[in-house]
């Protein structure tokens, strides 16, 4: 490279030094280059450079955070590695690209940048690989192994007609046209065709035979691969009351339901959300933009307070009343009246509300009734190795049907969310290609409501004490749970640098006492 194909973009001396104790926050420096942000980290004598921008939705790593040379993007928390640009974890799907660097008589140098890129690995390879689910996990799965040399037959089966695509997007803006439909799927379709990846559309798996490692299809067709990955995700609760059959009453699982939804949303109609989770109230907070008259009915008292508690149920619950949402809280629908399309659902109560559309947002359960008769169902899930094999050799899952061990005294758990079963499908890829590396990932997880965003980390449910950092009633606040001393989970509006400086301390690297938590 020529000294002409070089820039000065700053003064080493100026870059704060994220070693040094006087850069406390460990924070980058941004600096432009023509069009071109980019970031810039200096530790000790050495500077790296990368794109200011997470290949996910574009959050600034300026204003994300830094742990040794790793970069955590503020939005979503996918997390790169600044040696070589590589995706740590997810939700984003490419690596950062990264641009030459050298500091010259004390002046930092940008050359060219270095795009990113996934390529079929070269060779013979005669293993086959079969993922059965085109969700989070199986299309994470499915790259992870093109990125860690798998050479070999892929072949991803899903049931829906789709290919992979951005299943939360759905109720984040799909529904209001906020979200386009061209930005659904996660790659397009000459990206399976390069990676050499045989993308089974509409296919259902009827039964698996662990023994011989093989499906059966809806077919008739049977495949068999070397290992199988099973991540099959989720299967949406349907309403049970009266009149629960009739048109306009629908359940959110996939993009197919997503679009038939979509042709009855409008300006002023009633529409009745059953269910104050997260799909519940992201749905909430979505149709009120659309101008549609919300209704949320849910038995508990406030939303989410199973995950969060009630204190930070209130914060949600009065962030939507003030958007004009009516909350029906602690009631549920007993019918549905209407001719041939629903009019009017009953209440609990006895109350009447005007129906135009319903839609149950109730909660899912594991999609596993094609593994039922194989032996490796266990109370509606498949137990894991911390490797993701099940008790089936060369059998794996991972995603919403998985109970995945975790470090230290976590526990086992079956965590229903987008980002952990992109991590999952990640790991399981390393696992079927030989790396025994236990998993270490913590969940997290990101709510967007009310045009503000909610994230956590570890395990909030299930807590027995919460302690809060900041304003839970109208401000910025951090949310820590607690189970007897030991900080299970945490949650922020507004903190996320915080938020991600507990990590350590829920995987019981460092303490923080309950009574501490206020402080810091």
């Amino acid at each position: 490279m020529s000294s002409e194909d070089w820039t000065k973009v700053a003064r080493f001396a100026d870059l704060p030094d994220i070693g040094s104790p006087r850069n406390p926050a460990r924070k980058g420096t941004k600096v432009e280059l023509g069009k071109d942000e980019i970031f810039l980290i200096r530790d000790g004598n050495r500077v790296f450079a990368c794109s200011n921008s997470c290949p996910h939705y574009g959050g600034p790593f300026d204003k994300g955070t830094v742990r040794g040379h790793r970069v955590t993007c503020p939005f979503h928390n996918a997390t790169f590695n600044l040696e070589d640009g590589s995706l740590v974890t997810p939700p984003a799907l490419d690596d950062v690209a990264l641009y030459d660097v050298r500091v010259e008589n004390g002046d930092v140098m940008i050359g060219a940048k270095q795009a990113p890129s996934i390529r079929m690995p070269t060779g013979v390879d005669s293993r086959s690989v079969v993922i059965v689910g085109g969700g989070a996990a199986g299309n994470a799965a499915a790259e992870a192994l093109r990125r860690y040399g798998f050479a070999g037959t892929i072949t991803l089966v899903t049931q829906e007609k789709d290919g992979p695509y951005d299943r939360p997007m759905l109720s984040k803006g799909y529904l209001s046209g906020t979200a386009k439909e061209a930005w659904l799927p996660l790659r397009p379709e000459s990206f399976y065709q390069d990676l050499h990846i045989d993308l089974k559309r509409g296919t259902s798996v009827r039964a698996v035979n662990a023994k011989e490692r093989s499906l059966s299809l809806g077919d008739g067709t049977e495949l068999r691969g070397d290992a199988i990955l099973l991540a099959t995700g989720s299967a949406p609760r349907r309403p049970r009351f009266s009149g629960a059959e009739m048109n306009g009453i629908y359940t959110l699982r996939s993009a197919a339901d997503a679009r038939r939804i979509r042709e009855s949303v409008g300006k002023g109609r009633p529409v009745v959300l059953l269910g104050a989770g997260f799909i519940g109230m992201e749905l909430a907070s979505d149709l009120t933009e659309a101008g549609m008259s919300v209704h949320v009915v849910a038995p508990e008292a406030e939303p989410m307070a199973a995950q969060f508690g009630e204190r930070v149920g209130r914060r949600l619950r009065s962030m939507h009343e003030e958007r004009g949402v009516s909350m029906h809280m602690g009631l549920t629908v007993s019918r549905a009246a209407g001719s041939r399309s629903v009019q009017s659902v009953a209440l609990s109560d006895g109350t009447s509300i005007e129906a135009a559309l319903v839609i149950a947002a109730f909660g899912v359960t594991p999609a596993v009734s094609f593994v039922e008769g194989s032996g490796l169902v266990t109370d509606g899930a498949l137990t894991v190795s911390a490797s993701f094999e099940t008790d089936a050799p060369g059998i794996f899952a991972a995603g919403d049907i998985a109970r995945v061990p975790y470090p230290g005294n976590l526990g086992s758990h079956r965590i229903e969310h987008w980002v952990v079963a992109e991590m999952q499908g990640r790991h399981a890829a390393r696992a079927i290609l030989g790396d025994g590396a236990p998993y270490h990932d913590l969940p997290f997880f990101w709510t967007r409501q009310c045009e503000k965003s909610l994230k956590y980390i570890g395990f909030p449910g299930g807590f027995e004490r919460v302690e809060f950092r900041g304003d839970p009633e109208g401000g910025p606040f951090l949310a820590g749970y607690y189970r007897g001393e030991h900080l299970v989970g945490a949650a922020s509006l507004g903190m996320s640098d915080s938020l991600i400086e507990l990590e350590p301390v829920i995987r019981g690297e460092e303490r923080l006492p309950p009574e501490s938590f206020a402080r810091g």
